[in-house]
């Protein structure tokens, strides 16, 4: 591990801060995780006191805000809008999931009861650092506290346009982890990324096949919407989701999704039918 990242205890909640001399506790479970998220990306954590541990000590948890925005961008990877029936679109498709339903690794996807069409979507997630506005792509760097593993959780019967608000707002929205891992832009841009279900690979590729870059998606963003640190933003995903499969291939009760990144790290999530009721 080269790399500053900032992990979020899951059994205590606490805050650390890693690198390669090891992990120190910087924030307790009552701080606010914005603020703990905005300090790690100016960089206060580095003169950190002790409380060392090593960083396989520490069970992961979900390193964004519970209310955190999530934005995300449908069919940003070529062979993934093929696989799905749809052209690329030549601007940015945008979407909101609804607040709240964000959990770590480790934590059980769920699939409803009433749509079973659960799919998985691996992708790289970028979490903003300072409040920005109208930030040109030259500057998005500036912005960026880091990158994270993110599984946009998608009930596949209801991606339509019409109804992608409900499609991408299942109990579980996403699974975000493990950490949140400061990286330099050109690092980001071209990044291994790998899914697999039950140990059987299902998604292969490279965040340099995104069709809308990472600094050009925060400047869209950004050019209506204030980003406020810990916001996230879901960069897509490419081809060999579920849906692609043939045939299609949904997540099941018994299941495991394993997603990871390169120099970011794994997330691994299991799925569970939701209760009734």
């Amino acid at each position: 591990m080269t790399a500053a990242r900032l992990l979020r205890d899951a059994h205590s909640g606490d805050w650390w801060y890693c690198d390669a001399s090891g992990c120190r506790e910087v924030a307790p479970a009552s701080a606010c995780p914005r603020s703990v998220i905005q300090a790690f990306h100016q960089r206060e954590y580095t003169g950190a006191a002790d409380m060392r541990r090593a960083v396989t000590d520490i069970v992961p948890g979900l390193p964004v805000p519970a209310d955190a925005a999530v934005y995300g961008v449908g069919l940003n990877y070529a062979d993934h809008a093929r696989e799905v029936g749809r052209e690329v679109p030549a601007e940015p498709h945008l979407f909101l999931k609804a607040p709240g339903g964000l959990v770590g690794s480790g934590t059980p996807l769920l699939r409803p009861v009433d749509h079973e069409c659960l799919d998985y979507e691996g992708e790289l997630g970028v979490v903003i650092g300072s409040a920005c506005h109208r930030v040109p792509a030259r500057d998005a760097a500036r912005f960026i506290a880091g990158y994270t593993v993110l599984n946009d959780v998608t009930l596949r019967s209801l991606a339509r346009p019409e109804t992608l608000v409900l499609a991408k707002s299942a109990p579980v929205r996403a699974a975000i982890g493990p950490a949140l891992v400061a990286l330099p832009l050109a690092a980001a841009s071209d990044l291994a990324l790998r899914t697999w279900v039950n140990g059987a690979l299902r998604q292969d590729s490279r965040t340099a096949q995104m069709v809308h870059g990472i600094a050009d998606l925060v400047a869209l963003l950004s050019a209506v919407i204030e980003l406020r640190p810990g916001d996230v933003i879901a960069t897509g995903s490419p081809f060999g989701s579920g849906a692609g499969q043939s045939p299609a291939r949904y997540l099941e009760a018994g299941d495991s999704v394993r997603i990871e990144i390169e120099q970011v790290g794994a997330i691994e999530n299991p799925v569970e039918d939701e209760a009734a009721g």
